[in-house]
């Protein structure tokens, strides 16, 4: 289609209508770029979901093997690695329509963006979880033991959702926290 712009140009010395072409192909183009980036995305936020459980396995190894007593049982970082991991790809697939990425020109920063996802996840899932688990911090009326299990099942899945929920919860505790909540993407 470019190319046919140019021709047009050239051959019928009709710029208006090489410009509408012109217009035309670069639209084809941008939105070629929107899907393909949006795949790459998508391919690269399971891939860090892959990576999360290699993370926890070899994390649980290291915990067990140095036989570390304050650190949390194996189910419970399992479940704060799964269910971070599972907030992070459904925020991105309930939100992929409107995800735009016609102007990333950069398959690489989608790509990386995307598998740092979960791991961003993990990390504010492990604060809110030392929060919740030190009661620091109540969520709901849900302050007794039996509901701290389930708690912190879905606030691992909220900090993978949203890393503002888990800014919220960071900034009760630290309320002068250096994480600004202007600068976090939901």
């Amino acid at each position: 289609m470019l190319q046919g712009a140019v021709d047009i140009a050239l051959i019928t010395n009709d710029v208006e209508k090489a410009r509408i072409m012109f217009d035309s192909a670069k639209e084809i183009y941008l939105d070629n770029i929107h899907v393909n980036n949006r795949n790459y995305y998508v391919a690269a936020i399971f891939i860090g979901f892959i990576s999360i459980a290699f993370v926890c396995s070899t994390f649980i190894t290291f915990v067990s093997h140095l036989n570390l007593k304050n650190i949390a049982d194996r189910e419970t970082l399992i479940a704060i690695f799964t269910f971070s991991g599972m907030g992070s790809i459904t925020s991105v697939l309930t939100r992929l329509s409107q995800l735009n990425f016609k102007n990333d020109m950069s398959r690489k920063f989608v790509i990386y963006s995307a598998l740092a996802k979960p791991f961003v996840a993990i990390s504010f899932a492990s604060i809110v979880y030392i929060i919740l688990q030190n009661k620091l911090v109540v969520i709901g009326a849900f302050d007794s033991d039996q509901y701290l299990l389930p708690m912190i099942w879905i606030s691992s899945f909220m900090c993978g959702f949203s890393e503002r929920f888990a800014n919220d919860i960071i900034s009760k505790v630290l309320p002068n926290s250096i994480i600004d909540s202007d600068h976090l993407t939901s």
